[in-house]
């Protein structure tokens, strides 16, 4: 007969549940705490949809302004007074396609705010893209200072425009391109611009 020694003996039935309970309160404390995990990222992920779509407004409105275009030196390609905004621009709202596009922002009293709209120059009706507290205008950036009004003689368009709700500031947007419509050195020798 074979004898064992204790050194080569191996766990003891209390051992083996030891290990067994300690092994299944580890993973169940792991998966409590990767439950609570995954509903605090979801939390967090439905709190920054709300931030994300509340911001939309104020993104598209900066971006297209940002990227608004001049067609022609001598023919004013934009308009705006306090309540009608229109110009070209490379990155309109929902972006149809590269391309220059006509756009135009309205803002409409609704209530105790103001609904900002847009739409297309090929499109009918216009878009609601969200509302401004209060009672909202458009604002344009001359040399004269803040005005509600702009209608160049030329070219030019304003060096900013931004959207005022009850005497604060909801949105300014900054045109990135010349704000001076380009002269050809041609246009003198011909006395004629055309596209």
């Amino acid at each position: 007969m074979i004898s064992l020694s204790k050194q080569q003996r191996g766990f003891t039935l209390i051992e083996m549940l030891v290990v067994l309970v300690i092994t299944s309160l580890t993973a169940s404390l792991l998966v409590s705490g990767l439950e609570s995990t995954w509903r605090n990222f979801e939390k967090l992920g439905a709190r920054n949809l709300k931030t994300t779509a509340a911001q939309l407004p104020k993104i598209w409105f900066t971006q297209s302004v940002e990227s608004m275009v001049l067609r022609h030196p001598n023919t004013s390609m934009f308009s705006g007074n306090a309540t009608d905004l229109s110009f070209s621009t490379l990155t309109p709202p929902d972006m149809p396609g590269p391309g220059v596009y006509k756009l135009h922002w309205r803002l409409r009293a609704d209530g105790n705010r103001t609904a900002l709209l847009y739409r297309h120059d090929t499109e009918e009706t216009y878009t609601s893209l969200g509302y401004v507290d209060g009672s909202g205008v458009f604002e344009y950036l001359t040399s004269q200072g803040w005005q509600r009004a702009y209608s160049p003689s030329n070219g030019r368009i304003p060096e900013a425009i931004r959207i005022q709700s009850n005497n604060q500031e909801w949105v300014m947007a900054l045109p990135i391109r010349p704000t001076d419509a380009e002269m050809p050195a041609e246009l003198r020798a011909f006395g004629k611009y055309e596209f």
